[in-house]
């Protein structure tokens, strides 16, 4: 296996607080913050995020994000949700880790983007080169 992937699942919103975001979910996030609040900088928006898949050995990224969908259809308490948070200024997106030892190239096929774009998911990746385990 040349690389792991975890997934994350992050989502941020101009006016919601970080208790009306964790309402939309049957499990507390990893990590959040408010609007307003110092973390590292002064945040304009609420910030929750989710570790849904755990940095683990995938042969694609598709397998990855797949496992993701599953894992936020299972937290979700109502899908109509995710929609009604882009609708009023929120971002939802999965953020992909990849972390590899060699030059990597992969295709997510269109039935995983129909997914997650039909809960208004969008997936970011950023990949971590040379990396040592």
């Amino acid at each position: 296996m040349n690389y792991s992937i975890s997934v994350a699942l992050q989502i941020w919103h101009p006016v919601l607080s970080v208790d009306q975001l964790q309402a939309l979910f049957n499990k507390s996030p990893d990590i959040k913050y408010s609007g307003g609040e110092k973390l590292f900088a002064k945040r304009n928006e609420s910030y929750i995020c989710y570790d849904v898949v755990p940095m683990q050995d995938f042969d694609d990224l598709y397998e990855s994000i797949k496992k993701a969908n599953a894992v936020v259809l299972g937290m979700l308490k109502e899908k109509t949700s995710l929609f009604e948070l882009k609708q009023t200024g929120g971002r939802i997106c999965f953020y992909c880790a990849i972390y590899t030892k060699e030059h990597i190239v992969f295709t997510v096929p269109s039935e995983i983007l129909r997914e997650v774009s039909g809960l208004g998911i969008d997936i970011g990746v950023e990949v971590f080169q040379n990396y040592i385990d």
